[in-house]
């Protein structure tokens, strides 16, 4: 019987994994719970090169296997089953809960220790979720797993057959958990009872730090519970949640030669545990203080369901009136420019036309053709107040998509500047956009918007980046402090309209996409500000006219 399970578990556990993995491959394919915007092309070669690293390291340094392990533990009676004379299913059973216990607390120790969650990061750090992330994980993770699992198998003596049933147990969940697949509601429901499900797992990748540090289990689902770290669902739900982590959202990083050196190459320790508890005991603080005093004004007296007494198109047709101009509309594509340089450098070149009859008591509007598409730009609308009643005006006017390009600083340095961040999300730290949606972290950018722009910017000769930023009402209070807050949480870059243009354009259904152009480190170096050719407005239009083909084909 030895010898017959010592030849025979490599076979076992790679058919196992050969058949799940065609399984949850198809029912991907046939019923996926998420759109990815990041196809499986650019992530499964790295993801599987990993496994197959993975696999030999562990072979070559412990030619010994954990059932080999367990044979030689029988062999000579050491371990707590050997010495106890226990029937063979309760030491069976017995071993396969305590092996999953022990998987649980490791996962918990590797959110943990700084050191460790820099090598489990990586596991964290795919854009997307599918069942190849169950498999992705670095091979020095993997090698201290093996040291972890072979000392608890020693020490509990645990049977040859329960070591090969947990560990074929642990890959199959490890890649069902992990799959981008879609279970009825009801069946999700009664399953996660028994079974860590797709749904209950995914929270796990959520780039929410306290999100991220819930459900750690990864096949049964009773540790969660018992220990207080399970979470139900995601805050921004399944479809609205942003996958991985904030710092590393460059798709060049999902290559197989930067996977593997994302330890050594990025610091970022906001998600381990103790980061997070530090947080959440002065959002405790903070709370308290709210739920003992009255609310500031910004988040009193808000009314979320009503409509506005003043709306857009009666304040533009009263100007329309005053000023004598036609009733004409804007280009379906409309682009807010703060810096106004698109205009300017337009104007230069002789590509602008002063649209006469928009009727923005505050603005001109100018009309340029880019690549056979008529942008409408607005420029010098800087600041999340000015820029939202600016966007207000447009969609009234006609406008079908409104493109925000803004400059910004660098927090974290990803790359020298300029380059472009395509803002997945942003830290609302102003106040526009408290008055379209109730208090959160963060405003979202639509998912669904977003992944249309999957491979739009591939083309260009400037780095377009998906990640995160910092609206902020203040950039002159932008603390040292306040920067390093700030660069901890992995956020890209600091700008001053995104979360309350996003905000805006979830409030009233409305299609907006902001970019980050990253141009410059606060002046905290000298040379500061260098954009680029012609003030970066040609790669800037670039950018433009790649997001409005992909949205507007």
């Amino acid at each position: 019987m030895s010898e017959f399970l010592l030849k025979s578990e490599p076979i076992v556990r790679l058919s196992a994994f050969v058949a799940v993995f065609v399984i949850m491959a198809l029912w991907e394919v046939l019923a996926p719970r998420r759109q990815q915007s990041i196809g499986r092309a650019t992530r499964w070669p790295s993801n599987l090169g990993v496994v197959f690293i993975d696999t030999l390291l562990a072979r070559i340094l412990f030619p010994a296997t954990a059932v080999g392990l367990a044979l030689l533990a029988e062999a000579r009676g050491f371990g707590l089953f050997n010495a106890w004379p226990l029937s063979n299913w309760i030491a069976i059973i017995g071993s396969v809960v305590v092996l999953d216990l022990v998987i649980y607390l490791q996962h918990v120790l590797f959110h943990a220790v700084p050191a460790l969650w820099r090598l489990h990061r990586m596991h964290h750090a795919d854009l997307e979720f599918d069942l190849t992330t169950g498999a992705r994980f670095h091979p020095i993770e993997i090698l201290l797993s093996m040291l972890i699992k072979l000392t608890v198998i020693g020490a509990l003596g645990a049977p040859a057959v329960a070591v090969l049933i947990f560990e074929v147990l642990l890959n199959a969940t490890a890649m069902f958990n992990h799959s981008n697949v879609r279970l009825p509601k009801p069946a999700d429901r009664i399953l996660r009872w028994l079974l860590v499900t797709p749904d209950m797992h995914r929270v796990h990748h959520s780039v929410v730090v306290r999100e991220t540090n819930s459900n750690f289990g990864f096949n049964l689902p009773w540790w969660d519970r018992l220990f207080g770290t399970y979470r139900a669902q995601p805050e921004a739900g399944h479809d609205g949640m942003t996958i991985g982590v904030n710092n590393i959202r460059d798709p060049a990083e999902q290559r197989l030669d930067r996977m593997l050196t994302q330890p050594f190459r990025l610091g970022d320790n906001s998600y381990a545990l103790g980061v997070r508890e530090r947080v959440e005991s002065r959002t405790s603080t903070e709370s308290k203080f709210m739920t003992e005093r009255k609310p500031p004004p910004i988040l009193a007296d808000k009314h979320y369901e009503e409509d506005s007494a003043f709306v857009p198109a009666n304040l533009l047709r009263e100007a329309r009136r005053q000023k004598g101009l036609a009733n004409r509309l804007v280009p379906h594509v409309c682009v807010l420019d703060p810096d106004g340089d698109i205009v300017r450098q337009g104007r230069t070149a002789g590509r602008t036309v002063r649209d006469p009859d928009w009727a923005c008591y505050h603005t001109d509007l100018y009309r340029l053709t880019h690549d056979d598409i008529e942008l409408g730009i607005v420029p010098c609308a800087v600041g999340a107040p000015f820029a939202v009643l600016i966007a207000e005006q447009l969609f009234a006017s006609g406008c079908r998509l409104l493109i925000s390009m803004t400059s910004s600083g660098q927090l974290v340095e990803l790359r020298p500047p300029p380059y472009f961040v395509l803002i997945e999300r942003a830290l609302r730290d102003e106040g526009t956009s408290y008055h379209y949606l109730r208090p959160s972290e963060f405003s979202e950018g639509p998912p669904k918007l977003l992944a249309s722009l999957e491979g739009a910017f591939d083309g260009l000769s400037v780095p377009v980046i998906r990640g995160a930023t910092w609206t902020t009402d203040a950039p002159f209070r932008e603390t040292p402090t306040a920067i390093a807050a700030m660069k901890a949480t992995g956020l890209h870059a600091v700008e001053m309209e995104a979360a309350a243009l996003y905000a805006f354009a979830r409030a009233g259904e409305r299609v907006v996409l902001c970019f980050a152009h990253v141009t410059n480190k606060m002046a905290q170096v000298e040379g500061d500000f260098e954009k680029g050719e012609a003030d970066g407005s040609i790669d800037a239009l670039a950018v433009i006219g790649a997001a409005a083909r992909a949205v507007m084909p």
